[in-house]
């Protein structure tokens, strides 16, 4: 293991930059916040090797917007949340399997893919979900707002705090048993995500909440405003 984020990915002080998540709700998920949290209990047993993320702050990345959150005003905001909101009105709940834990360079995570046993990160719903969200970026932001491949998805459970061999790691989480567990995804929330490179940790302000199917209210280019639920004040 080595620390993450690496040299490359720390983002220059004092900025943020919003991102669109799926997050999981562990507070009524027993399956996986057993998993979780057996996954959790091997990170914390390493000596500070390697750092857990709390429940609040689980997720899965769908896309990063790269452009610095403070260039996005509150229209701007609202605006990428309508349009996201009109983008993913079509798309169904998937129902992802989440597991077994892997340690790789980076950390804990657990990786996702299709509660059938098909593959997500192709043609699937995931990439389905991963295109309309990169759409609705390019329509708000432009290109420029789309310079970042967040790979397949998976549920980052602890980050790696030192350089350490993963070996003894994996060995453990592979004890864990049951090793699997579902996960459905019904919504993606807009985010302004803050890293602490030093801490290792990503934690966020919530902007917008948009469930697939499309409720409550935002408008872009004069649309009637009924699709996003902006869920706190801190829209700027």
């Amino acid at each position: 293991m080595r620390p993450f984020p690496p040299p490359e990915l720390v983002w220059a002080p004092g900025e943020s930059y919003l991102h669109v998540y799926a997050v999981p709700a562990t507070n009524w998920n027993i399956g996986l916040a057993e998993l979780v949290s057996r996954a959790r209990a091997v990170a914390a047993a390493t000596c500070g090797a390697l750092v857990p993320v709390a429940d609040q702050w689980l997720h899965a990345t769908v896309q990063m917007i790269t452009v610095p959150a403070g260039r996005i005003d509150g229209p701007g905001r609202e605006a990428l949340a309508a349009a996201l909101a009109v983008q993913l009105a079509g798309i169904p709940p998937m129902d992802l399997t989440v597991g077994p834990p892997l340690c790789g360079t980076g950390g804990v995570v657990l990786d996702a893919i299709a509660a059938d046993g098909s593959d997500i990160a192709g043609d699937g719903p995931w990439q389905a979900l991963r295109d309309r969200t990169e759409h609705a970026i390019r329509q708000v932001i432009g290109n420029e707002g789309l310079n970042y491949d967040p790979g397949p998805p998976h549920v980052s459970v602890a980050y790696a705090a030192r350089h350490a061999d993963s070996g003894p790691v994996q060995s453990s989480l592979q004890r864990i048993r049951p090793g699997r567990a579902r996960w459905r995804v019904d919504a993606v929330e807009l985010l302004d995500v803050v890293q602490d490179a030093h801490a290792h940790t990503y934690t966020w302000r919530p902007l917008a909440r948009i469930p697939f199917g499309g409720q409550l209210q935002s408008a872009i280019g004069g649309q009637d405003a009924r699709l996003v639920e902006l869920v706190g004040p801190d829209v700027r």
